[in-house]
C-alpha cells in the first residue's frame, strides 16, 4: 500500500478501536456495579442489553444517512455522542436509571461509528483496493472488543470505574479528531436519489436477500 493509503487505513482503524473502548466497560465491571448500586439481575440485564437495543434501532437510520452525505460527518457526530455518553456515565451515573440512559446513548453512538466508519474507508479508496482494506477494518472490531474489556478492567483496578469511563470518553474524543482530519469525500458526479429507510430495493434484490438471510 502507498504511504497515503496506509495513513488512511491506520487512522480509520485506530478511530474504530478508540470508539469501542467504552462498549464493554459496563459488562466488564458488572459485578462491582451490582454490589455498589444493589442492582437486581433484571436491572443489570436491562443496562447491558439497552446498549445493543439502541444500536439496532439507530443503525438503519444512521447507516442510511451515509448514502446522502459524507459518512465522515455521520461518524464525527456519532463519536461526539460517544464522548457525551461515556463522560456522562463517568460523572453522573449513580444507579439504574442514569446508567440505562447513558448506555442507551452509547449504543446509538456506536451505530453512528461502526458501519459509517467502513463507509468512510471505502469511499476513499479505489474498488481494486477495497478487498484488501475492508478485512483490516472489520478485524479491528475484535481488537476493539478485547481492548475494551482489558482497558476497562485495568483502569478500574487502578483508579476506579469512573476513570475507566473517563478513558473511554477520551478515546472517543481522539476518534473525532482522527476522522475530522481526513479529507472530505469527493462529491458524486450524479447522486442517486434515495429515500431514507426505503428498503424496497434491497427486498427486490434476490442475491442481496439471500446473503442477508444466509
Amino acid at each position: 500500500m502507498s504511504a497515503a493509503l496506509t495513513k488512511l487505513v491506520a487512522a480509520v482503524c485506530l478511530a474504530e478501536v478508540c470508539t469501542m473502548v467504552g462498549v464493554f466497560t459496563f459488562p466488564a465491571l458488572l459485578p462491582g456495579f451490582m454490589e455498589a448500586w444493589d442492582l437486581s439481575n433484571t436491572q443489570a440485564g436491562w443496562i447491558s442489553g439497552v446498549y445493543f437495543a439502541a444500536y439496532a434501532l439507530a443503525a438503519p437510520v444512521l447507516v442510511s444517512l451515509t448514502d446522502r452525505m459524507d459518512a465522515r460527518r455521520v461518524y464525527a457526530v456519532g463519536a461526539a455522542v460517544n464522548v457525551v455518553a461515556c463522560a456522562g456515565f463517568a460523572l453522573l451515573a449513580d444507579g439504574f436509571w442514569a446508567a440505562l440512559l447513558f448506555r442507551a446513548l452509547g449504543g446509538a453512538a456506536l451505530a453512528g461509528t461502526y458501519m459509517p466508519g467502513l463507509r468512510v474507508l471505502v469511499d476513499r479508496v479505489s474498488p481494486q483496493v477495497r478487498p484488501r482494506v475492508v478485512p483490516l477494518y472489520t478485524a479491528c472490531f475484535s481488537l476493539g472488543t478485547a481492548g475494551s474489556y482489558a482497558a476497562s478492567a485495568a483502569v478500574a483496578d487502578w483508579a476506579g470505574w469512573r476513570a475507566a469511563f473517563g478513558l473511554a470518553a477520551g478515546a472517543a474524543a481522539l476518534a473525532v479528531v482522527l476522522i475530522l482530519a481526513l479529507k472530505p469525500r469527493a462529491p458524486e458526479a450524479t447522486p442517486t436519489p434515495t429515500r431514507l429507510l426505503d428498503f424496497r430495493p434491497v427486498l427486490r434484490n434476490r442475491p442481496a436477500m439471500g446473503y442477508v438471510l444466509g
